[in-house]
This record gives C-alpha cells, sequence and structure tokens, in this order.
C-alpha cells in the first residue's frame, strides 16, 4: 500500500503496474467513488480553484509561508482588488483561510494537505514532459 501523505519522502520509488492496484487502491480509500464526480463535486471544485494561473500562484506563494494581501500584490504584481477576488474564490473552496492579527489579516493553506496536492502535482508535470504521447 502507498504511505500517506503525511508519511512521504522524498524518496523516489518506482512502482509497476504489478505492485499497485489502482482500481483497489481507489475502491479501499473512497469506496463510494463509483460514479463519475459532478459538477457540484468537492474534488471538481477543489480542481477548478487551482486551475487558475493567479490562483494556482496564490497557492504556490502560500506553501513557503502566510502573506497579506500587500505581500501577495507585490508578489503577483496585480491589484489588490483582483488579489482579495481570488482569495475570496480560494477561501469558498476550503483551500485557503485568513487571520487577523491587529490589522493585519493573513492568508495561509487550510492544512498541509493543499501543500501536498499541489506540491506533487508540480512534481507530476516536470517528471512527465507534456509532449510525451503516453
Amino acid at each position: 500500500m502507498l504511505p500517506e501523505p503525511h508519511e512521504r519522502t522524498s524518496q523516489k520509488v518506482a512502482l509497476t503496474s504489478s505492485d499497485v492496484d489502482i482500481n483497489s487502491l481507489v475502491c479501499e480509500r473512497s469506496p463510494h467513488l463509483r460514479s463519475p464526480l459532478g459538477e457540484d463535486s468537492a474534488v471538481v471544485q477543489l480542481f477548478k480553484a487551482l486551475a487558475h494561473p493567479m490562483r494556482a500562484s496564490i497557492v504556490y506563494r502560500l506553501i513557503s509561508s502566510p502573506a497579506d494581501v500587500t505581500e501577495l500584490v507585490a508578489f503577483l504584481g496585480v491589484s489588490q482588488p483582483l488579489v482579495s477576488h481570488h482569495l475570496r474564490v480560494l477561501r469558498n473552496a476550503h483551500l485557503v483561510e485568513s487571520v487577523r492579527d491587529g490589522k493585519r489579516q493573513s492568508y495561509s493553506l487550510i492544512d498541509d494537505h493543499v501543500a501536498s496536492i499541489f506540491i506533487d502535482t508540480l512534481e507530476h508535470t516536470k517528471e512527465h514532459d507534456h509532449d510525451c504521447h503516453h
């Protein structure tokens, strides 16, 4: 069985189809996932929220540390209202949370799972050349 996200290490392990039966793994972890995901599925909404380059960049930035809107505006090079709009979408998708510290409103990833999803996806895209034919 594959390790849970919190048990993962940076060590790469080569798996073959004989090592892992992905259908069994999916059914074991989520037995209710035997039908297609609908438009209102939380998983679909999560990936939709991450699908915009601005929101993906915000998540990418927040992996390293929390930031306020001013820091995100400087990082992204866009207007404050635009950053606030994208933060609202990320909050509604339960990816980002805000914490008020006096006058400062700081934003961070809601939990380590968000960072894991993003980092795993980033590593996957680096491992696989998107010009390949598989």
